[in-house]
């Protein structure tokens, strides 16, 4: 679209095969490569599968082929995932579903970055704790001092928005802090986050 909200190209079909859906789509614009970068998950039956690709901005060609980022299986949906311009390339995290003997169902959020082309700038990194207390639906913003910002929905105590740090290279720092108050309301896991560079805003929903 213009600036006036026009369409100019598309759209642009990135994964659509039969018998199968796209959910938990994503985009970014990187000014440094003058391309997107798009995530999203593919829903066939029960099976998803997680992926990654480079768009280019002036014809939407997409380049290459998608990168898998992972796959689970889930008969409750998906978990969400965000990607955003990092230096030259993007930083993409996402949401699996593994079971626990003991736990059950638990999602493992993790983080992956890739350059220009849409290469991995090495493997996966896990943001999530060792058992989760996080629930997944990961938002991504850039901190100006470089690394990361990643909110989460988290279960420790209630559902809530919790905030952990990573360095530059996708690799958790310190602990998870809660953002929202425990107020006896339910928050998330539907929430956004916007970030200018220094502060960020979230929004949210509180449920009795």
């Amino acid at each position: 679209l213009d600036a006036d909200g026009d369409v100019v190209l598309g759209p642009v079909t990135v994964l659509a095969p039969a018998a199968a859906h796209v959910s938990d789509i994503d985009a970014a614009w990187n000014p440094a490569a003058s391309k997107y970068g798009l995530f999203w998950q593919e829903i066939h039956n029960d099976d998803i599968d997680l992926y990654f690709q480079v768009m280019e901005e002036s014809t939407g060609t997409l380049e290459g082929s998608p990168t898998p980022l992972d796959d689970y299986f889930s008969v409750i949906g998906t978990y969400g995932g965000s990607v955003v311009a990092d230096g030259a390339g993007w930083a993409v995290a996402w949401t699996d579903l593994v079971v626990d003997l003991v736990l059950g169902e638990i999602g493992v959020s993790w983080m992956q970055r890739f350059d220009a082309t849409g290469a991995p700038l090495g493997p996966a990194t896990r943001l999530s704790d060792d058992p989760p207390t996080d629930g997944g639906v990961p938002i991504l913003a850039r901190k100006p001092g470089g690394g990361f910002a990643v909110f989460v929905s988290c279960f420790d105590i209630q559902p809530e928005i919790c905030r952990l740090e990573t360095d530059g290279a996708g690799n958790r720092l310190g602990s998870l802090t809660q953002v929202t108050p425990v107020d006896g309301a339910r928050t998330g896991p539907n929430f956004d986050v916007a970030a200018n560079g220094s502060d960020s805003l979230v929004v949210f929903a509180d449920r009795a």
